[in-house]
């Protein structure tokens, strides 16, 4: 996406238009990472569990 950009540094006005560009690429950059941590955050708190149902049923039967 921002590959080719040329600019000159003698228009505000460019300049300003790159800055808002760079600043929202930052923004979803920053939401894809933030994405991917609760994600993984997600699996590893609801990930597959080692006990089964029948480990739990069986140790409740026996108290």
């Amino acid at each position: 996406m921002l590959k080719g950009l040329d600019i000159t540094h003698h228009d505000p006005a460019e300049l300003k238009a790159v800055n808002r560009l760079l600043a929202d690429e930052v923004r979803a950059l920053s939401l894809k990472v933030e994405q991917h941590q609760l994600h993984g955050a997600n699996r590893n708190r609801f990930g597959s569990k080692s006990e089964s149902l029948d480990q739990l049923n069986l140790g409740l039967a026996e108290e």
